[in-house]
């Protein structure tokens, strides 16, 4: 993190065991942790994560996946949607939650 801040001016969210990080700074994050992990350690780490596109630097691809999520999540949870919109117009909320 410390590695991010210093050469990149970029500031990491650490999120339990992940990170959130600008999209486009994924490589650099990469291989700071294998780097760091190394040094630390003396071993190469076991990083779970699904790098191809990664190392393709294939955005394209990132941003498909993410739209594709959100549409799921539309058809999904339309049900709810629908029904909190029918519970604002009995409790008169106009959608502003007060």
């Amino acid at each position: 993190m410390l590695d991010m801040l210093e050469n990149k001016n970029e500031v990491i969210l650490p999120l339990h065991d992940s990170f959130i990080i600008r999209m486009g700074s994924e490589k650099y994050l990469y291989s700071s942790m294998q780097k760091a992990f190394r040094e630390l350690l003396g071993k190469n780490p076991i990083i779970d994560a699904n790098l191809a596109p990664l190392r393709d630097g294939d955005v394209k691809s990132q941003v498909a996946s993410v739209m594709k999520q959100i549409k799921n999540y539309q058809k999904t949870h339309s049900g709810f949607n629908q029904r909190n919109t029918e519970w604002e117009q009995v409790w008169g909320l106009n959608g502003r939650g007060d």
